[in-house]
């Protein structure tokens, strides 16, 4: 579950945010149906932190960044953490601290970029300008997002400027609504109504890249493809029962949909002439021109130029592990760590080995489990694992976790793809990229 470190910048922006959405002056406040819940009733016998940390520990990759390289693009990491910002938001739970069922999220439950958007103009004034564009870029670095006199970003979610990667990758969707926008305008006055169909083209070309080129990079097909047929025919396959489930499970936010952090690399090339650590440049903090992101080093261009995500397995990057303070906070710098607390005591989430008993899916117990004195493991750490027999994408537990509540999200949601059919070309993510650069050149 994406949640915001204690006295972060990003915290005291959504603390702005909170007054306004409970004055009725923006949507961004939890809608009826945007609620954290259960797919399976709670594990009350849960293992002691030492065991937690034991096991978490086990899983620091070290210093190697070669072995374990996944044939997907780098990219896909970061737009996975972008998607979960789009759709998940807790603001009220603590680590550590038992979450009780109905949890409210500050994100709406659909993919509907409200993280980019929310919701109009009127609503979120200071991101755009008055012909309907977002405002882009500083006097700096017109690739940067878009910032005020003291450097914080002026975008729908702060925590997408934790990293230099995932901000300039919203920067990306920004550039690419005013992109088809000018297309739309032939570069003149927008109206209302132009701005409304292209928020709708851009939703929808996201949504496409999701099912499309997201899931398939992350599930296995075996799990996936069942799924997929499911969705375009309206109704997803069991064993779950979508039809009753929540629309945005703890078991989903608070670990399967975590798997990206395995993906992780503790270090980049940026650009043509720049390397770079996870946490070495941005960071709640302005890009410098020399530090923009080269998009064909991340998303496939057709030039092999990409570098590779790793592999979803029981391995994490060591920069995980080590975390700075102006991103890990008061709950410690190991996201490992904090990801098997925030599981199993925070939301009490049943054991990767029950869930697939339960729906009567294949399991086996990883062998750093029994080294951590466990008998049974953790939800987050189980579909890591359960990963590394499917080369490296999500199995049955964790694909059917992931893709089932996105598939069903968007069933739910009358304006989507699901519904409207969607673009007639499936969306790719160098679309964005490609029109976005050439948004920034001109």
């Amino acid at each position: 579950m994406a949640r915001i470190r204690h006295g972060s910048v990003a915290e005291a922006m959504f603390g702005v945010m909170q007054a306004r959405d409970a004055a009725g002056l923006t949507p961004g406040g939890p809608q009826p149906d945007a609620v954290f819940d259960r797919m399976l009733p709670p594990e009350n016998d849960q293992p002691d932190e030492d065991k937690l940390r034991i096991l978490a520990d086990s899983m620091n990759e070290g210093t190697n960044a070669s072995g374990g390289d996944a044939e997907i693009p780098a990219g896909v990491t970061f737009l996975g953490q972008f998607i979960d910002h789009d759709l998940t938001l807790d603001l009220v739970s603590k680590l550590g601290d038992e979450a009780e069922a109905g949890l409210p999220n500050f994100r709406t439950p659909r993919l509907d970029l409200d993280s980019v958007y929310r919701d109009n103009p009127d609503h979120f004034p200071y991101a755009y300008d008055r012909n309907f564009h977002f405002i882009v870029g500083t006097a700096d670095n017109p690739g940067d997002l878009p910032r005020n006199s003291a450097g914080v970003a002026l975008i729908g979610d702060p925590r997408n400027d934790e990293n230099m990667f995932v901000s300039q990758l919203h920067g990306l969707f920004l550039r690419f609504h005013n992109f088809l926008l000018d297309q739309e305008t032939s570069g003149g006055t927008a109206s209302e109504e132009q701005f409304i169909q292209v928020r709708a083209a851009v939703r929808a070309l996201y949504q496409s890249v999701i099912v499309s080129e997201y899931l398939p990079a992350i599930v296995a097909d075996s799990v996936l493809q069942p799924m997929v047929d499911g969705f375009w025919l309206g109704a997803l396959p069991g064993p779950v029962d979508w039809a009753t489930m929540p629309n945005m499970p703890f078991e989903f936010a608070a670990a399967a949909f975590r798997f990206g952090h395995s993906q992780v690399r503790s270090g980049y090339r940026v650009n043509g002439s720049k390397s770079a650590g996870l946490f070495d440049i941005g960071g709640f903090n302005p890009v410098d021109t020399d530090s923009n992101v080269a998009w064909n080093l991340f998303f496939d261009f057709g030039d092999g130029a990409f570098q590779k995500a790793r592999d979803i397995d029981s391995n994490v990057a060591q920069a995980l592990f080590e975390m700075p303070d102006r991103v890990a906070g008061k709950d410690g710098p190991s996201l490992p760590f904090r990801n098997l607390v925030r599981g199993q005591h925070t939301f009490k989430l049943p054991y990767g080995e029950d869930v697939a008993a339960i729906w009567n899916m294949p399991s086996k117990t990883h062998t750093k489990v029994k080294a951590a004195g466990l008998t049974k493991s953790p939800l987050w750490f189980y579909v890591l694992a359960e990963a590394e027999d499917f080369g490296g994408k999500l199995g049955p537990v964790g694909g059917t976790i992931v893709a089932g509540t996105i598939l069903n999200l968007l069933l739910r949601d009358s304006g989507s793809i699901a519904h409207t059919g969607g673009p007639e070309v499936p969306g790719r993510m160098n679309q964005v990229a490609r029109a976005s650069v050439a948004e920034v050149a001109t």
